[in-house]
């Protein structure tokens, strides 16, 4: 598969603004509209188009199943934290006696932990159905 040069030249214009974007969406996702799953799902698509324009095969679905497994535990463990803390499941790890600042720290660790998820597991998705095409 070969990308057109209008998607060539628009994607390398594109890229740099879209990583900016998630990685704002994903670092403020605690204080305003936004977060893990925005984040996640705009540095799939960017990392998507980068592959679709420069034409290489995606050999690495195993490796993406396996990130996507460690990132579930990762998130299953932060979740869990907050009940080993005794604040609760599913609460904020930190208990309140930390500044707000420090309690923040959870969120944007989650926010990233989620856009991490999401971008290996859509760029997976796309990674099987260009596999299965190729059988």
């Amino acid at each position: 598969m070969r990308g057109s040069f209008l998607l060539t030249i628009f994607g390398r214009i594109l890229f740099p603004f879209m990583m900016i974007f998630a990685f704002y969406l994903i670092a403020n996702g605690d204080l305003s509209p936004g977060g893990g799953f925005q984040g996640g799902a705009i540095l799939a698509t960017a990392y998507l188009m980068t592959h679709f324009t420069r034409s290489r095969r995606m050999d690495h679905l195993p490796f993406l199943m396996l990130y996507e497994k460690l990132l579930l535990m990762f998130l299953i463990f932060f979740v869990i934290l907050g009940g080993i803390t005794g604040v609760g499941l599913f609460k904020n790890a930190w208990p309140e006696v930390f500044s707000i600042g420090v309690r923040r720290t959870f969120y944007v660790v989650m926010n990233f932990l989620i856009a991490l998820e999401v971008f290996v597991g859509l760029s997976g998705v796309v990674a099987a159905f260009i596999k299965e095409e190729q059988l």
